[in-house]
């Protein structure tokens, strides 16, 4: 089924490997010469559902121009994001673009309930369900379930709740080659944990059903921007394309996040943060320089194949959207290409 926000694509082609794709996407092409396309890949059997029928996670691949990567980066949104936040629709702000232009391949997913992924009753979306679709998802990209192309190495790359549902993934099904994990630390600012029980971070979602939350109005730029590291145009488009979290993945993102299966990873790891990011912390205090960051989160991924750490300069929660995002995306990019190929 279509998601609600993704009725208006009614011209679905049948693929191989039951993915379906919605043509030759419309994307700006001024950040780099990608080819890009949508697909939506089949899921079911997801826990705590009943197994009831199939339902779709939809994606947006990116390729490089030119060259077909045997690595490709599934990019997770996190919290009333959609795959908007990986290709932000402001010229130079997309992380899926910088990636293409160097020469790596990307792949855009809507976690359910968002964009253009299937609509679950809000009570079943989960941060263990979030994760059964990615794995499916992964294993599509694999097959070659997507595109045609067969994937031989996958990165998982998440923002905020994404790196949660990134971290569950791996620690569960041990099955990607790398993690990205950005906007997030195992600790909760206090600023976090007071503006949910408060409400100026989050309230229902208007016109959605019961159980769906998204941001405050005028709440995105105090929250996960830094005023002088932002583009006013920047934080009203990001207010203008917001979306949603459902109230049963902020009760299963496990706070405080010192349950979360960190040390089960065995994947290589970057973990990169925004210097003034009010909703995680390096334990009490802003992870002021790469060097905190590493230094706190070492003790929470002992089984990492290797971990690495990044803190971007003056940017707040979403460095996709910091003015020096190209300088994350620089960091990323070049991980991925040293410790995965």
């Amino acid at each position: 089924m279509l998601g609600r926000r993704g009725r208006s694509l009614v011209a679905i082609a049948t693929l191989a490997a039951g993915v379906s794709v919605v043509g030759p996407v419309g994307h700006a092409a001024a950040d780099s010469p990608a080819t890009c396309r949508d697909y939506r890949v089949p899921v079911s059997s997801l826990p705590g559902t009943g197994n009831a029928g199939e339902h779709h996670i939809a994606g947006t691949l990116c390729m490089p121009a030119g060259r077909s990567p045997d690595t490709v980066q599934l990019l997770i949104p996190g919290g009333t994001y959609n795959h908007t936040y990986w290709d932000f629709p402001v010229p130079g702000y997309s992380y899926a673009r910088a990636a293409a232009a160097r020469g790596q391949a990307t792949f855009n997913i809507d976690r359910f309930n968002t964009g253009r992924s299937s609509d679950l009753p809000p009570a079943l979306v989960t941060v263990d369900v979030d994760a059964a679709a990615v794995h499916q998802v992964i294993e599509a990209l694999r097959a070659g379930g997507v595109g045609g192309v067969r994937f031989s190495r996958v990165v998982t790359v998440g923002h905020s709740v994404g790196s949660m549902v990134a971290i569950q993934e791996a620690a569960t099904y041990h099955d990607v080659d790398g993690l990205i994990l950005s906007a997030f630390t195992n600790y909760p600012s206090a600023d976090l944990l007071a503006g949910l029980a408060t409400f100026q971070l989050l309230v229902p979602a208007r016109n959605e059903p019961l159980g769906e939350m998204t941001t405050a109005p005028g709440a995105r730029g105090p929250w996960f921007h830094a005023e002088d590291n932002a583009d006013q145009a920047v934080i009203a488009k990001d207010e203008a394309t917001k979306d949603t979290i459902t109230a049963s993945e902020m009760a299963t993102m496990s706070v405080p996040m010192l349950t979360l299966p960190t040390n089960l990873i065995t994947a290589p790891v970057l973990i990169a943060n925004g210097q003034h990011d009010r909703v995680f912390a390096c334990v009490t205090r802003p992870c002021d320089d790469t060097a905190m960051l590493r230094r706190t989160e070492v003790p929470r991924f002992t089984s990492a194949a290797s971990l690495d750490a990044f803190v971007l300069p003056g940017a707040g929660h979403s460095v996709n959207l910091a003015r020096n995002r190209d300088e994350f995306f620089d960091v990323a990019t070049a991980w991925v290409e040293r410790h995965v190929g």
